[in-house]
């Protein structure tokens, strides 16, 4: 999963572990360096990168390269290339993530001349979408790792399935039909998984998003049966309220489907500590005034949210969680963005958050500014 993420990042990258050995490189690395895929992996990165400014942020490399919590980190540097040749570079250490319970980190080198073109104000800026290949190269370093946040979910979910059926299997007599359940849910993800990483392979190319026609009533429905099973396991109830006729969208289904997930499971993790009558999360599914689009909300009663906590919700990696890259709402908000629509956080009236989608009908155009709360 990791190597997939960095093969699409459009720069040089490494993934390196915690000690600074590079675990995988993808095809830019190698032709910059002039070695051959396999001849990275395993090879520490400070004999890829020598320091010129901070030696324990860029070589030689140590335990806490990709251990410190806080936000990516660019220096100067010079990359020694296989024939001994030298050439300056700017590398650029995104924020580390967990796969697995390990700690790794991606890094990101580009030519000086290339840095200095990636600049802020050089070059053309698109929307939302398009803008993303137009950031700094720090920003590619934390898309990556906000990719392998995206794609560890079904990863997680699978193995977690996978567990429980071998559980099934052992038991006398084996229970066929929560077998059957698991595995349908194990192909389920694994489908998921895919597309994300196709996704990733497109965003590395550049390429237009899969755009089509998008029945949101039945996309919210398969949201809801992929994780029922997750909320009766943390002991959580999952209803739904979609109403009937709602107008057709244009857009990506799998984007706007990680979207819905990544905010029921942030509703699940909000109500882990309440009590057991208020272990609940509730999607409200329905048309827009006019019938110009759909509206979603995701509403749960946790403990909410301070003004300070609101004010930063949507930016990158900022989190509560103790384990979170805080990349989700982040991603999430640039999505929905992307088709034409907006999504922001309010507080509820007794306790809790609800979470709010509006997203536009075929051939209805929207507003994107940004939105914090109505």
């Amino acid at each position: 999963m990791l190597c997939s993420v960095i093969d699409v990042v459009p720069s040089a990258a490494l993934a390196v572990d915690a000690q600074g050995t590079i675990v995988c490189a993808n095809a830019r690395a190698a032709l910059l360096f002039g070695y051959d895929l396999a001849e990275l992996v395993a090879m520490p990165v400070g004999a890829l990168v020598l320091a010129r400014q901070d030696k324990e942020i860029v070589s030689p490399v140590g335990r806490s390269w990709a251990a410190s919590a806080a936000g990516s980190t660019t220096r100067a540097a010079i990359a020694r290339y296989k024939n001994g040749e030298q050439c300056d570079v700017q590398v650029t250490r995104s924020v580390s993530f967990a796969i697995d319970r390990a700690q790794y980190a991606v890094v990101v080198i580009e030519s000086a001349h290339d840095a200095a073109a990636s600049a802020p104000g050089f070059g053309v800026q698109g929307d939302d979408r398009g803008r993303l290949h137009h950031e700094p190269v720090s920003d590619i370093g934390d898309m990556a790792s906000a990719l392998a946040h995206e794609v560890d979910q079904p990863l997680t979910a699978i193995l977690s399935n996978a567990q429980a059926a071998r559980r099934f299997l052992s038991s006398t007599p084996p229970d066929t039909a929560e077998l059957f359940e698991l595995l349908e849910e194990i192909v389920s993800d694994s489908t998921r998984a895919h597309a994300i990483i196709r996704k990733m392979r497109r965003f590395g190319k550049r390429e237009q998003a899969e755009m089509g026609a998008i029945d949101m009533a039945r996309l919210v429905r398969d949201v809801m049966q992929h994780l029922h099973r997750r909320g009766r396991e943390c002991d959580v109830g999952l209803s739904s309220h979609i109403e009937n006729g709602l107008p057709l969208l244009q857009g990506d289904a799998v984007q706007l489907q990680q979207v819905l997930v990544n905010l029921i499971i942030n509703a699940f993790d909000a109500v882990l500590d309440c009590g057991s009558g208020d272990r609940a999360v509730f999607v409200d599914v329905g048309a827009m005034p006019g019938g110009n689009g759909v509206r979603i909300a995701v509403r749960d009663r946790g403990l909410g949210m301070s003004d300070e906590q609101l004010a930063i919700l949507f930016k990158p990696f900022s989190t509560s969680k103790p384990d979170g890259m805080g990349l989700g709402l982040s991603i999430s908000r640039i999505i929905v963005m992307g088709h034409g629509g907006r999504l922001w956080a309010e507080r509820n009236r007794d306790r809790g958050m609800t979470f709010h989608i509006e997203l536009p009908a075929e051939g209805v155009a929207m507003n994107t500014g940004v939105r914090e709360r109505p």
